[in-house]
């Protein structure tokens, strides 16, 4: 039978519950100083759990003025973003963009996407927005400050997926999370572009199409292709990648983003 709590140990909650909303107004404050306006419930929240991931892998102790002060620094470096300055425009994403991608509390490892295919005039998808393929390369220090596509094109050569390709949308781009670096064409972008799994109600039957809609043979290789047709979020993107870098255990849901021949992680 569990003991009632004592009144140090509520005085101690009440102690932690202060000095999160604390931390909470502080990031806030100094946020609203560095842009002139309030941030979102999704940036802040976003600041802090980035903040607090990161003491959590590093042991650290738990010092709510320090996360504050961590979260509104994290919040201050995304201003540098061009995003931030057009929170409400549509990112300017194309074929072949390089996208980098952290994984890890502010910038500190992060990781490079290619983009397979990016809605345009006259050049209509299926409708799930960007297309976004994550390689198995994680992007050195400097490459934000050197990000020349020559060198972009180095780091992408031969490098294999690590995750199927998939449809994250724009937010992270608004917020300035994610940042174009420069572009690398695809040499056959269809080949790469996955394929969708259709069911014909009227001729009972199963089919697979192509990215623009066309039907495929039904063969092995395009059923390894087929992904779900759907806009599947760019949070849980980033947390199978940090799964599979061994920060965060392995969850089962994240088994459809592997390619094929990519065993989960133990």
């Amino acid at each position: 039978m569990d003991s009632a709590p004592t009144p140090d140990d509520e005085s101690t909650r009440r102690a932690r519950v202060q000095a999160f909303h604390g931390a909470l107004a502080a990031v806030a404050e100094r946020f609203e100083a560095h842009c002139g306006r309030k941030p979102t419930t999704e940036q802040l929240l976003e600041a802090l759990s980035l903040t607090l991931i990161a003491r959590d892998e590093s042991s650290s102790a738990d010092e709510p003025d320090a996360t504050a002060e961590d979260a509104a620094s994290t919040l201050a470096r995304w201003r540098a973003c061009p995003p931030w300055v057009r929170p409400t425009r549509r990112p300017r994403v194309k074929d072949g963009d390089v996208i980098h991608i952290p994984y890890a509390a502010h910038g500190a490892r992060a990781i490079l996407g290619r983009v397979l295919y990016a809605p345009s005039k006259g050049r209509e998808g299926p409708g799930y927005g960007l297309c976004l393929l994550v390689i198995d390369k994680d992007a050195p220090d400097d490459l934000l400050e050197q990000p020349s596509d020559e060198r972009l094109a180095e780091l992408c050569k031969g490098t294999p997926k690590l995750l199927r390709p998939y449809h994250p949308g724009t937010q992270l781009f608004k917020d300035g999370l994610w940042t174009v670096l420069g572009n690398v064409p695809f040499e056959d972008p269809d080949r790469l572009l996955p394929c969708f799994a259709v069911h014909l109600l009227q001729e009972q039957r199963d089919i697979i199409r192509d990215y623009w809609g066309a039907e495929v043979p039904n063969t092995p290789e395009n059923q390894a292709r087929v992904v779900p047709p759907s806009v599947g979020g760019a949070g849980t993107l980033v947390r199978a990648i940090r799964a599979l870098r061994g920060l965060t255990p392995w969850r089962a849901r994240f088994g459809e983003l592997l390619p094929p021949k990519r065993s989960s992680p133990a």
